[in-house]
């Protein structure tokens, strides 16, 4: 990795982490909500799911599995989630490896990359308080 890219991330990450900690939430938080969207929507594989109170989820896998790209140990399954939160008529999707990222570094991908994904958005649509009670 050259040593600007490692900037960028640095600096994104920076800034998305003052983000979460403007809306009163972690990346643990967030990563947890991830997850237990992505758990309740494994119930339709490929089929959406009612998730209460006002949630749909769809689960698409693929095979094979995809590394950390930052050096971290594992390897996380190519699966992707949509989560429509039917209150606000928003949608986001996001992978396996998306909730390790966040999780792990904090890292919602570089903010030119077409698979960013913004800390507010996924506040908004996934609402994370939700996953403390």
């Amino acid at each position: 990795m050259m040593e600007s890219d490692k900037q960028k991330i640095q600096d994104t990450t920076r800034r998305d982490d003052e983000a979460v900690r403007a809306l009163g939430l972690t990346h643990g938080l967030i990563a947890l909500r991830m997850a237990q969207m992505r758990d309740m929507g494994l119930r339709g594989l490929g089929s959406q799911v009612a998730a209460r109170p006002h949630f749909s989820v769809a689960v698409e896998s693929t095979r094979g599995e995809l590394p950390c790209p930052l050096g971290h140990v594992g390897m996380f399954a190519k699966t992707n989630t949509t989560v429509v939160n039917l209150n606000l008529g928003k949608a986001i999707t996001y992978s396996d490896l998306n909730i390790h990222m966040i999780e792990a570094h904090g890292f919602y991908e570089l903010e030119d990359s077409p698979y960013r994904l913004d800390p507010a958005a996924l506040a908004s649509i996934l609402e994370p308080e939700a996953a403390k009670t």
